[in-house]
């Protein structure tokens, strides 16, 4: 898989994923997109940081991609339900509370998350039912392996000194090993510090990132 293969609204929400990780925060990005995959919104996590732009959330753990994503939307005159939200990571409850609450129509994750991950949710009760979003996810390996690898390298970093990076590298383990390695390794060379401090965009950084691949045993 090559950066060209991704769609519009993939691109964005990966770029996104990318800036959050250089701000210091979490790499999880969100794109919202209508049926002709033209972006309207995009956001990012913004827990690490402070200052937010106008309108969004920033230094404190309602800040993630899919809220900042959607915040803006109620300003526009775009229905929600010609609306397909792609995010990097699975929601959490609160992201898909929201997503229900806001009547998007379909949601597309990248990567399975076994610590927080809640699409489920979206079955749990009549009202969430009546939503009728289409959910599609994990949507493709490799899109998988890099972002999951992007988030444990970030929790190595953000939580060094604390059993939490074990805790949620032990979670994912059984389901992506791959990308648990693979997170390690970015971390440990430090090779994704060396290319944010580059000022190197996400495309460079997904095709350096996947080019590190080598399965476990």
């Amino acid at each position: 898989m090559t950066w060209d293969d991704l769609s519009k609204p993939w691109q964005a929400a990966l770029s996104e994923a990318w800036t959050a990780y250089c701000a210091g925060s979490l790499p999880i990005g969100c794109a919202i997109a209508d049926r002709e995959d033209n972006i309207l919104f995009t956001g990012r996590n913004r827990l690490h940081e402070d200052d937010p732009p106008h309108g969004l959330l920033a230094g404190n753990h309602l800040a993630h991609a899919e809220m900042n994503a959607l915040a803006p939307l109620r300003k526009q005159s775009i229905d929600p339900k010609q609306c397909v939200l792609y995010t990097t990571m699975e929601p959490c409850p609160m992201c898909t509370g929201a997503i229900r609450m806001t009547h998007i129509g379909a949601v597309h994750y990248a990567a399975r998350d076994p610590v927080a991950g809640s699409i489920g949710l979206l079955d749990a009760t009549p009202f969430m039912r009546r939503g009728g979003i289409t959910v599609t996810g994990p949507v493709q390996s490799q899109l998988e392996t890099f972002s999951v690898a992007l988030t444990i390298a970030a929790f190595l970093e953000l939580h060094a000194g604390t059993d939490l990076p074990v805790r949620i590298m032990t979670s994912y383990q059984p389901h992506v090993p791959d990308a648990v390695h693979l997170g390690q390794l970015l971390h440990d060379t430090g090779s994704l510090k060396r290319l944010c401090d580059g000022g190197y965009p996400a495309d460079v950084v997904f095709r350096d990132v996947l080019g590190e691949i080598k399965p476990t045993a």
